[in-house]
């Protein structure tokens, strides 16, 4: 992540046909940052799972079909991101493909089905689900407007969820929020005040969209507590 976030800042900082392309861009009007940092941040979070995967360090079993699933999920929210910083897409068309992609990753497995062990949702699982999954990414995506603070904000909770994890011995869900966590530190040294690069819509709505996932992986493996 930071090798990926380094390399994207030295590109865009060159003067060539990509720099002149974004200065036009929304995204870069009136800032002296460069956009689109949440890429080198997805790139080394997917890169990682498949590389270990590949190597055999990770067991295929179930955990092919999971990998699938994020990186369309995010692949998906991350065009959003990109369609969202070119063109200042409305909030409403927005929100209508984010509750679409949520809508997916419902019927994909993510889903709240109880809340502990008492109370069955029913019906209103995938309300539930949908809220949650589109509520998360859009905080994410709000608090993205100052230096270090979403990404922080994400290194943080990462932190906080592996020990959680680790304690309830829900081992899958605690190693994705390393792997997170250490994609999130590789950016975070760039956007440190004063920020070299920023995450954009492009980074922030798929990255909340991670955080939100992570959460409902252990509903996703039968923990229900």
């Amino acid at each position: 992540s930071f090798v990926l976030t380094l390399t994207l800042i030295k590109i865009i900082r060159r003067n060539n046909f990509f720099t002149s392309l974004l200065n036009r861009l929304p995204i870069s009007s009136g800032k002296s940052v460069s956009p689109f940092g949440g890429i080198p941040v997805i790139l080394s979070f997917l890169a990682t799972l498949w590389l270990l995967l590949f190597l055999g360090m990770i067991d295929r079993a179930g955990n092919v079909d999971l990998l699938k699933i994020l990186t369309v999920g995010l692949g998906l929210m991350c065009l959003l991101g990109v369609f969202d910083d070119i063109t200042n897409c409305p909030p409403r068309i927005k929100l209508f493909i984010q509750v679409g992609i949520a809508c997916l990753l419902y019927f994909a497995g993510f889903q709240i089905e109880r809340i502990g062990s008492l109370i069955e949702l029913g019906p209103f699982s995938i309300l539930l689900t949908i809220f949650w999954i589109v509520g998360i990414t859009n905080a994410i995506n709000l608090i993205d407007g100052m230096d270090g603070l979403a990404p922080g904000i994400i290194f943080f909770s990462c932190l906080t969820l592996t020990f959680v994890y680790l304690e309830r011995e829900i081992n899958g869900a605690a190693f994705l929020t390393v792997v997170l966590a250490g994609s999130t530190l590789g950016f975070f040294f760039f956007n440190l005040p004063p920020a070299k690069i920023i995450l954009g819509d492009t980074g922030s709505l798929p990255l909340g969209l991670l955080v939100s996932l992570i959460t409902l992986l252990p509903l996703n493996q039968g923990h229900t507590d």
